[in-house]
């Protein structure tokens, strides 16, 4: 089975419903961090441990960080599918 947010191979006798990112929707707004691409409008949001995430791409294109946001703080800029 891969992960959605990363394409990784997780063993099924891993998986627990809580340990899985599930997507939750897509982002309204766009963000900008340093360092890192423009985040757009339509990015996927996941849920993970009681959190929200999203996925960054370094400016050099040699890497990826998953960003992670109080539910409260993220919750107005993403629509819910």
């Amino acid at each position: 089975m891969k992960c959605e947010c990363c394409n990784q191979t997780i063993k099924k006798e891993t998986l627990i419903k809580k340990e899985v990112p599930i997507l939750i929707g897509y982002l309204n707004k766009c963000f900008g961090y340093n360092n890192f691409e423009p985040i757009n409008i339509g990015t996927k949001v996941y849920e993970f441990n009681n959190s929200y995430h999203f996925e960054m791409t370094l400016l050099n294109k040699t890497g990826k960080v998953i960003q992670k946001f109080y539910k409260d703080t993220l919750r107005p800029y993403i629509t819910f599918i």
